[in-house]
């Protein structure tokens, strides 16, 4: 082969390096031109001789341009057929999804007639609890009211002491003024406000009242006559008078013989409490007790006689502890005597002067 045949098969058949080269702009479609100047393909060619070896070459080439653009042509057609199966599942996908919320929305809002339905049934489930939610209250309400109403009915119309027990009770006292001109003012006033107490107060607690007098004559006819009279108004006959004879212990049998008598009688008089038994002394301790006593709401009237000098003392509170515990504290329990002395000198405690027409064996006006 001649040396200018080898050259020519050599630039023909051999393939430059790299990207294929632009084609030229003579082949673009006029339409994607930007410029509108005319590009003109150059006219100079290379004339090849047609020599059988250039032929030959040429052939070659066409075959391997060929076989290129059927490689990238199937290429293109598998990067196509997968990118586009991949577009077509994400359709499908998008597709669903679309159709799953308009199906939602639909449930959701429905037509104009399904919302309206839905609204009405949820205005009257709302309607329905606040019914329900303000009955409840009503109920409560009323149920409270009745319960106040009734509490303020048994206080006041299922009360067995009245108004008229009162005012029977302070006129009884202003005849007993009458009959007992030399003592104090202030013991009427003690006496009706203890009794006043039990009238109206609905509390257990009963009321004691310790008088001390240095004549024993006056001191048994004044308590036996305020015992009577208190005994009236809180719905009893007389009141239950009891001495040291009565008081033989503090056990248990004494203390129920003693419950339906005092229910009865509703007032206690006890006549010269440090001649009773040492071993009575502890009733008291339940007799009198403020919050579980033996009879609720009853009256105790408990008598001390003292000497002349000490009834002017200044303390009377104190002079009654100091009379129990020197009589009693060397025969029984100091805590068993505290506990008694603590509530027989919870009340009030009142001087009794003696009356000059009740001497020693008179009878009581």
């Amino acid at each position: 082969m001649s040396e200018i045949d080898s050259e020519t098969y050599k630039s023909v058949t051999t393939r430059p390096s790299g990207p294929r080269p632009r084609p030229p702009l003579s082949t673009m479609n006029k339409r994607n031109r930007k410029s509108p100047e005319k590009h003109v393909q150059s006219k100079s060619k290379v004339d090849y001789k047609e020599t059988d070896a250039y032929k030959k070459a040429r052939k070659n080439r066409s075959d391997d341009d060929e076989t290129f653009d059927s490689e990238s042509n199937s290429s293109n057609n598998r990067s196509s057929n997968s990118s586009n199966s991949e577009l077509k599942s994400r359709i499908k996908i998008n597709q669903k999804n679309s159709t799953a919320d308009q199906g939602a929305k639909k449930r959701k809002n429905g037509s104009p007639a399904e919302s309206f339905e839905n609204h009405k049934s949820e205005w009257k489930k709302y309607i329905n609890h606040t019914v329900v939610r303000w009955c409840v209250k009503l109920t409560i309400s009323i149920f409270i009211l009745m319960c106040v109403f009734g509490g303020w009915y048994i206080i006041v119309f299922n009360n067995p002491f009245s108004e008229k027990s009162i005012t029977q009770f302070e006129e009884d006292i202003d005849h007993i003024k009458k009959k007992f001109p030399m003592q104090m003012p202030d013991i009427w006033n003690d006496f009706s406000a203890g009794v006043k107490t039990i009238i109206e107060e609905t509390s257990k607690r009963p009321a004691v009242f310790v008088l001390l007098a240095n004549n024993t004559n006056t001191l048994d006819c004044l308590s036996t006559s305020i015992g009577n009279v208190i005994s009236r108004s809180l719905g009893g006959k007389e009141c239950l008078i009891l001495g040291p004879k009565n008081f033989i212990s503090s056990s248990g049998d004494m203390l129920e013989w003693l419950r339906p008598k005092i229910e009865q009688k509703k007032v206690v008089v006890v006549n010269d409490i440090l001649k009773i038994s040492s071993d009575a002394i502890g009733s008291f301790h339940w007799l009198c007790d403020d919050t579980n006593p033996l009879v609720s709401r009853a009256v105790y009237l408990i008598t001390m006689t003292i000497n002349v000098l000490h009834m002017h003392h200044d303390n009377l509170t104190k002079l009654v502890e100091e009379h129990i515990y020197n009589t009693f504290s060397k025969a029984i329990h100091f805590d068993i005597l505290h506990a008694a002395v603590s509530r027989i000198t919870s009340g009030a405690i009142l001087s009794i002067i003696s009356e000059p027409n009740l001497i020693e064996g008179a009878e009581c006006p």
